[in-house]
Formats: structure tokens, C-alpha cells, sequence
């Protein structure tokens, strides 16, 4: 016990002081995140049932679908192969096809990479900060990040004419508030951005530290290794392997003289990166990607609320100004990684990194976990002023008030997350059974028609889906609307119908609640009067449209 110092011991405690609130949030929210029961399968959040559909769909490839087949066809666009970062989906996959339940197969790869990070974003805080105290704060800034929407609450609950209670006070867009907290829009919907930021960090840790130390220690093949293994992260979520590049940059600007050891880790970098982008990216759509587009959601063509500079204060309050104003006061400036979080903070306020504007979030979170940097440590520069008994007061006080604005709203977001509802049914218990039924009667290389649902049931077979939800396929910079009239034609029996079918080599063609509601109308006499129904439970129907072909008797089933 001697030996034991007063710094580990506040280093344990205040990682027990992290858990106790964080761990016992998170252990909340997972548990509550996916179940299943007699009526079907739910999810615990709004933006978790809008995300995770698609996740399940690429998912399903990896259950069952052979080896071969995983990544050649995009299970939602017939003709265009995965070009999606699918490491947390063939993991989930995985456990699948071992026979785990869905609930299992998509919490627990999640569980492990939220907790993993909380400790490790921990430990990165606490080395650059040096003080354990100021770690958790940091850590805490960057959960329940926000700006000035908790005003628009106050302003009902002030019983202002005309306000109404928003649901979550970051994600105002009447009010121009788009910086959605980190818990709501992307911790736990996006579940290839919380792998990234499990594995990416760990990596960034370690490079910072061997800048640190002018790379004194690493061998050149320890650094061949991790440019080597650092490449992977393209496979695990590309916009965290983007910001990781950009980071590395910035890092090797503070480094010119090690640029022996840069040339090391550059080369590792080329065997696996190189390799990967040709087997899994390459030739992929780019519509959309990398364009010119100043102010993010200020651009003129986003119809801002406000001008550039208001837009920036209402969305992430004092945070900035604190930002910029830490690193100047306290020379952070010399800090590699504080530098990089503001050049992605310009980088994300000049490009658009894919078609849907508000995904340059997926960039921003880093930019806002390495800005939390200055704005701890100039909060605790304010805490800690020493002199006269007024200067301590006021530096105490200024330090309380600025911690609270910058937490106000990404905390009442998070409280109003973990008490709202939890019960967003994604598939109802005959859906599952249908998918169930048809992935028994057809083979893997069936492809199947039905409509653009963002949540029908075909996608949970593996099987080959004609066209899926077309809000997907345009953020992943395919176009569907040539697909859609296709679509469209054939469900309404038009005279180019059945070219379609044998076009596209269509094999099943669901008529159901789904495409009577989206296709109006569904020529459903054209089917009836051409194709066998092989497969009908409740109002569902799935004829095989196969022409030529004698079906196995087997295979009708009525539910």
C-alpha cells in the first residue's frame, strides 16, 4: 500500500465517479435499445428505428448468404455491389448465422464498442489534460454537446405564446438548431460511427503519443504494422478513416524531422490501404460525394434561420467561443490535435462529404471530441485562478456558469432520451414469420420485388432485393428513380411489365399491405391471372414469376 500513489488513487477514483453515472446511463439505454416480444420486434429510439433497418438488411447478406455472395450485389439495388464500411454489420451477421437473436446479435457488438471507448476517451482526456477530474469533465462535455436550444424550452415553460415543448432541444431545425446531440442522432443509431470511434480512437492515442515522444521507441515494423492495421478502419466506418488521415497530417506537420518514421507508417498504410479500396471501394457512385458547399447547414441553400456566424452560436452556444478562445489563452495552439479539431471543423464548413448535407456530423463529432480540449482546460484554468478572494470567486463562478450553457441542452436531450418512449416497433410478428417463410422456399441468388419500404420485412431474408428504400440508396449516392418507375410499371401490369421481370431475372413478387399503400394502384388481377401464389399469409401474398418453370408443391403455404 506504500507504494500505491495519491495520483492513482485519483485516477481510480475519479474513473469510478465516470462509470458510476455514464455506465449505469448506457447500461439504461442498451437494455431498453432492441427486444422482441408477442407482437414483434421493437427499438428503443426514434432515430435507432430509422437507422437500424438498413443495418439489419446489410446484416442478413452475412447470415445468409454464401461467402462469395456477400459483397457482390447490394442486398437493396440489384446491380450494384456493398461499397457501405460493413465491419459492424458482418459482425452482427456472424452472430446470426450462429444463432443468436437479433436483440443479442445487435446490442452486444454495440455494448462492448460504447464502453470500450468511455474508458479509452477517459484515459486520451486525462493524458493531454493530465488531471483525472478534468477527464471526466471533458468526457461529459462531449456526450451532451448542444447549444442554445434548452432556451426554446424555457420559453415554454415560460408559457411564451406560440412555443411549443420541443422533444429534444438540439434538434430545432424552425429554430436553425441542426448539431443533434451525440446520444440522440449518432451513439446509438449509427452503429458503424460508434465502431469507428472505438477502434479509431485507441489509434489516434497511440500516434499522438509517439509524436509525443518524437518516436523514440517504435521499430519500423511496429510502425509498418500500424499503418497496416490503422487501413482497416476504411472497412469499419470511412468518414472516421477519412478524419484519421486528415489527423495524421496534421500530426506529421508537428513532426517533419521523424519523417523517417511517417515514411514507415506511410508504407504499412499502402499495403492494406491500396488493397482494400480496390476489392471494396473502387468503382463505386460518387454522386454527390466531396462537393464545394461553404457554411454546412448555413449554405444558402439549406434557407438558413441565420447568418453564418449566428447559425454557429445558436447551434453550439459558448462551446466555440470558449474553444478558441482556451487554445489561444493557454497556447494549446502547440497541441497537434487541437489544431486538427478545428481544421475539421473548416473542413466540414467548406465540403460536403455526402449527399445528405447533415452526415458531415460523422466529421464533426471529432472535430467537437478534440475541441473539448481547450474548453476543459480553460474551464479549469478559470477554477483554479489563485489570488485575491474575489478573483476566486469570479474564476469559480464564470467556470460553473460556461460549464453549465455548454451542457444545458445536450443534457436535457439525454435525460428526455433515457425517460421517453422505448417502443418503436420495427417488424411485426407475421413480418418476421414471412421473412422466415420466404428465405425457406427460395435460394440465395432469388431476386425478390416489393416495394421501397424503409422497413419491409424482405430485407431480413439475405435474399436480393430489386430496389429497396430510395432515402437510402441516394445517401449512399445511387440513383433509384429509373429503378422506381421500373418498379412502379411492373406492380401495375403495365405494357413493359413482363420485359421488366425477365430484365431483371425477377423471381418472387410480394403483394402486400405495404404495396398497396406506397404503389397505387397494385394491378393485383395481373398477377393473379400469370404467376402462382407460393407463398400468402394474412394479406400478404408472394407469387413466383418465374415463367416456364413447374413449382414443387411443396412450397405453398398458407398461413
Amino acid at each position: 500500500m506504500n507504494n500505491f500513489r495519491p495520483f492513482d488513487r485519483a485516477l481510480t477514483r475519479w474513473l469510478f465517479i465516470l462509470l458510476l453515472p455514464w455506465g449505469a446511463y448506457f447500461l439504461w439505454m442498451w437494455s431498453k435499445m432492441m427486444y422482441e416480444s408477442e407482437e414483434g420486434l421493437f427499438v428503443g429510439t426514434a432515430i435507432v428505428w430509422a437507422d437500424w433497418a438498413a443495418h439489419m438488411s446489410l446484416a442478413a447478406i452475412f447470415a445468409y448468404r454464401d461467402f462469395g455472395d456477400w459483397l457482390s450485389q447490394n442486398p437493396l439495388f440489384l446491380g450494384q455491389p456493398v461499397q457501405y464500411h460493413f465491419a459492424v454489420n458482418l459482425i452482427s451477421g456472424t452472430l446470426l448465422r450462429f444463432g443468436f437473436s437479433y436483440r443479442t446479435a445487435f446490442i452486444l457488438p454495440s455494448f462492448i464498442a460504447c464502453f470500450a471507448f468511455l474508458i479509452v476517451l477517459f484515459f486520451f482526456y486525462k493524458h493531454i489534460l493530465k488531471r483525472p477530474s478534468h477527464a471526466f469533465f471533458a468526457v461529459s462535455f462531449f456526450f451532451m454537446n448542444g447549444g442554445l436550444g434548452f432556451l426554446v424550452l424555457l420559453k415554454h415553460l415560460a408559457g411564451t405564446p406560440n412555443v411549443g415543448k420541443p422533444e429534444f432541444v438540439t434538434a430545432l431545425p424552425d429554430y436553425g438548431i441542426h448539431w443533434i446531440s451525440i446520444l440522440v442522432s449518432e451513439f446509438f443509431p449509427q452503429r458503424a460511427l460508434l465502431l469507428g470511434l472505438c477502434l479509431m480512437l485507441p489509434f489516434l492515442f497511440v500516434l499522438y503519443r509517439w509524436v509525443e515522444k518524437k518516436f523514440q521507441g517504435p521499430l519500423p515494423w511496429h510502425l509498418i504494422l500500424y499503418g497496416a492495421g490503422s487501413s482497416f478502419l476504411l472497412l469499419v466506418h470511412a468518414h472516421s478513416y477519412m478524419t484519421f488521415v486528415f489527423l495524421c497530417g496534421v500530426l506529421g506537420l508537428f513532426s517533419l524531422r521523424q519523417y523517417k518514421a511517417w515514411l514507415f507508417i506511410a508504407l504499412g498504410a499502402a499495403l492494406t490501404a491500396l488493397p482494400l479500396y480496390m476489392l471494396f471501394m473502387k468503382g463505386g457512385v460518387a454522386n454527390g460525394f466531396l462537393e464545394w458547399y461553404p457554411g454546412w447547414m448555413a449554405n444558402p441553400k439549406e434557407q438558413p434561420k441565420a447568418g453564418f456566424l449566428a447559425f454557429w452560436f445558436i447551434n453550439w452556444g459558448f462551446f466555440l467561443p470558449l474553444a478558441i478562445w482556451g487554445t489561444l489563452r493557454l497556447r494549446l495552439y502547440r497541441n497537434p490535435l487541437v489544431i486538427g479539431g478545428f481544421g475539421l471543423f473548416i473542413v466540414i464548413n467548406l465540403v460536403k462529404i455526402q449527399p445528405w448535407v447533415w452526415d458531415n456530423t460523422k466529421v464533426l463529432t471529432w472535430a467537437h471530441l478534440l475541441l473539448c480540449i481547450p474548453v476543459t482546460a480553460y474551464l479549469g484554468y478559470l477554477w483554479e485562478q489563485r489570488g485575491n478572494i474575489g478573483i476566486s470567486v469570479a474564476g469559480k463562478s464564470l467556470a460553473v456558469i460556461f460549464g453549465i450553457l455548454i451542457v444545458a441542452s445536450g443534457g436535457m436531450d439525454a435525460w428526455r432520451l433515457a425517460e421517453g418512449r422505448h417502443n418503436y416497433m420495427m417488424y411485426t410478428r407475421e413480418e418476421l414469420a414471412l421473412a422466415d417463410r420466404l428465405r425457406e422456399i427460395s435460394s440465395v441468388s432469388d431476386v425478390v420485388l416489393s416495394s421501397a419500404d424503409h422497413h419491409h420485412w424482405v430485407s431480413l431474408t439475405g435474399r436480393q432485393q430489386l430496389m429497396g428504400y430510395t432515402g437510402w440508396l441516394v445517401s449512399w449516392g445511387i440513383d433509384p428513380y429509373a429503378r422506381e418507375k421500373d418498379v412502379r410499371e411492373i406492380y401495375q401490369g403495365g405494357p413493359a411489365a413482363q420485359q421488366l421481370i425477365d430484365q431483371y431475372n425477377i423471381r418472387y413478387v410480394i403483394v402486400g399491405p405495404k404495396e398497396r399503400e406506397i404503389i397505387k394502384p397494385v394491378n393485383e388481377h395481373y398477377f393473379e391471372e400469370r404467376y402462382p401464389v407460393v407463398l400468402q399469409l394474412g394479406t400478404t401474398k408472394i407469387y413466383c414469376a418465374t415463367r416456364g418453370k413447374i413449382l414443387d408443391n411443396t412450397f405453398g403455404y398458407h398461413g
